[in-house]
């Protein structure tokens, strides 16, 4: 969950990383490069969720791929909706939302209070503190 904030930071606040995920998406049906990039990211969203997994923050029933690729999927889709010229906020604001609604679906229901009250310090640490985080 952080690290989606965390690169959601570098995409707000650095020009030449807005520049280069422009660029990405316009070469993307035409690149190796392009795709093998969104491949390292689904393999470091993957190997997160297997810590995840291990650590019991997981639904055991969960394919960790299936969810990397879910929220790896989810993330872009965020990133692509609110667009370059949004303000940061913006997607800070979308990814709060995607993880309310994600963590109950894949977090175990024994680490969900402790992931809510994680994604509530994110939100507040990137001015989303009036968002209303479900219970």
């Amino acid at each position: 969950m952080h690290s989606s904030f965390a690169v959601a930071g570098l995409v707000t606040s650095d020009a030449n990383v807005r520049t280069g995920i422009q660029v990405a998406r316009a070469l993307g049906e035409f690149n190796d490069a392009v795709t093998q990039s969104y491949q390292g990211a689904l393999e470091l969203v993957t190997s997160q969720l297997t810590v995840a997994a291990s650590d019991g923050d997981l639904r055991s029933a969960l394919s960790v791929d299936a969810v990397a690729e879910t929220l790896l999927a989810t993330y872009l889709g965020a990133e692509l909706l609110t667009g370059p010229s949004a303000p940061s906020t913006e997607l800070f604001r979308r990814l709060t939302r995607i993880w309310d609604i994600m963590l109950p679906a894949i977090a175990d229901p024994d680490a969900l209070p402790f992931l809510k009250q994680f994604l509530s310090r994110e939100a507040l640490r990137h001015d989303q503190g009036t968002l209303q985080i479900g219970d």
